[in-house]
């Protein structure tokens, strides 16, 4: 008895299932779902046979594809093909205290990817498109159902559904993106080719790099696997070039696909190259830390300035909460460094760093300090962190002309005297007991550092411990009460 109500009530469960599955005018097929498709690419090589692939469909893991068609009638391209759902039944499962057949796909995923949160999708069909003459085209595509290829045909309404345009062009099809986009000098690297018209399941062979002067040219040949499942993430795919290492120097890369039959050594006629990007290698001893773009502006005009710095790029780096402050101490900068490594770069530009509107500033040297804010600082709740006193990345002088400023400087500030590698100045207005000095270059390196004792109007000297060579440098003078000078150092002999 038990085993008979098992067996009818999976007989109604199966029943209802495929009633609630099935179209009103046929048996056994099911009417395909509306889907939001897109194409990738969305642009091709005239007269150049190309892979075209239909993406946006919510396709299982297991989702294989079947019978993809290609028509092309005047501006218009329609794209047919099947979805075959290969189930596997996992064992039975208990449903109100009978046993039914569950029909969840097996889906066998690499250990990377266990902590996936959310079901697993494919990509989906890949489609070969004839060469194509210049000009804009619709792009329609039909999910088909296997009956519709039988005889007698079952009749199922299908619908064609417009999923993008494509842009044939005679200048080129395929966008090139190259990474790195910066490399170190002579350091051997690899360089990614990539484009969205590969997928993971595209093979490269015939690969050749070669440097002529300031060009890198990259030939390939590409192989598509259609049988190759992979997984629903829109990125860039391509060949990899060991490369060895480069003088200095901006490089054009230019691209060389070569086409299907070239591994038959048939003929083809000159291919035209694509471009990919510039490399840009940069030279090991470049500044390191933060510098000013410009390093002097006009007194009292308002201005902007910028920082850089060659560990940023201008394409995966953004600046946020930037802040300013000037005073007779300096200029008081802080910022929030936000990477964006998913950012694919056509080009990178370095050295990179944020702007600061700036009001117009008195004659004078300003010291710029730096401030690197942490993600904390400007989230809530909020960190407190406990900074060292910064040393200046970098002085910005405020001037009328060079000249004038040297001697308004030198007009308005104690006169510092060298004499070997000892320094001696008067101790300015601003309290007594012990003086913080510190020698600076002009880009706001440290060369040396002392404790001084006195009061102000008190002679003091500072020991260098070096003779400076020839040219403008900077001593920082802190008193007990927080009051800074800058007094312009001067070396002409």
């Amino acid at each position: 008895m038990l085993q008979y109500k098992l067996h009818h009530y999976l007989f109604l469960f199966l029943t209802l299932a495929m009633t609630l599955t099935l179209p009103q005018n046929s048996i056994g097929q099911t009417v395909p779902p509306v889907e939001k498709y897109s194409i990738s690419p969305t642009q091709a090589l005239a007269k150049n046979p190309f892979k075209l692939n239909l993406l946006g469909g919510n396709w299982p893991c297991q989702t294989t594809f079947s019978r993809e068609s290609v028509l092309v009638t005047g501006k218009r391209i329609d794209l047919s093909f099947i979805v075959n759902l290969n189930v596997t039944p996992m064992p039975y499962i208990l449903s109100n205290d009978v046993p039914v057949p569950s029909l969840s796909p097996i889906c066998i995923m690499p250990l990377s990817n266990l902590d996936t949160i959310g079901p697993v999708y494919v990509s989906g069909p890949v489609f070969s498109v004839p060469a194509l003459a210049v000009g804009q085209y619709e792009v329609w595509a039909t999910q088909m159902v296997e009956c519709l290829y039988t005889q007698p045909m079952c009749k199922i309404a299908v619908i064609p559904i417009l999923v993008g345009t494509l842009n044939v062009t005679a200048q080129g099809a395929i966008t090139y993106t190259i990474n790195p986009t910066t490399t170190p000098l002579k350091k051997d690297f690899t360089l990614d080719l990539l484009s969205y018209q590969f997928n993971c399941g595209t093979t490269y062979d015939m690969l050749a790099s070669s440097v002529t002067g300031n060009t890198i040219a990259l030939t390939f040949l590409d192989h598509e696997n259609p049988l190759t499942a992979c997984p629903a993430i829109y990125k860039p795919y391509g060949p990899s070039y060991k490369m060895t290492g480069l003088p200095a120097g901006k490089y054009d890369v230019k691209v060389y696909h070569l086409p299907a039959c070239a591994a038959q050594h048939c003929p083809f006629a000159a291919i035209t190259p694509e471009d990919a990007g510039i490399l840009t290698v940069t030279d090991s001893t470049q500044r390191k830390g933060w510098f000013l773009k410009n390093h002097s502006v006009l007194a009292t005009a308002p201005f902007t300035m910028q920082l850089l710095n060659y560990s940023f790029g201008n394409c995966q780096t953004t600046f946020s909460n930037a802040s300013v402050s000037a005073s007779v101490g300096g200029i008081y900068t802080s910022f929030l460094i936000e990477n964006h490594p998913d950012n694919v770069c056509i080009m990178d530009l370095r050295p990179y760093g944020p702007y600061f509107d700036m009001t117009g500033l008195a004659v004078g040297m300003y010291p710029v300090y730096v401030t690197e804010l942490l993600k904390c600082e400007v989230t809530v709740p909020r960190c407190l962190v406990d900074r060292i006193t910064p040393i200046p990345s970098d002085t910005l002088l405020v001037t009328k002309t060079v000249s004038i400023l040297l001697s308004e400087l030198r007009a308005k500030t104690p006169q510092v005297t060298l004499q070997g590698t000892r320094a001696q100045f008067i101790l300015p207005a601003g309290g007594s007991g012990v003086w913080a000095a510190e020698l600076l270059t002009l880009s706001g390196r440290r060369l040396a550092s002392s404790s001084l004792q006195g009061k102000s109007g008190t002679l003091v000297g500072m020991e260098l411990g070096r003779k400076v060579e020839q040219g403008i440098y900077l001593i920082r003078l802190s008193s007990q009460n927080k009051v800074t000078y800058m007094l312009p150092v001067i070396r002409k002999d």
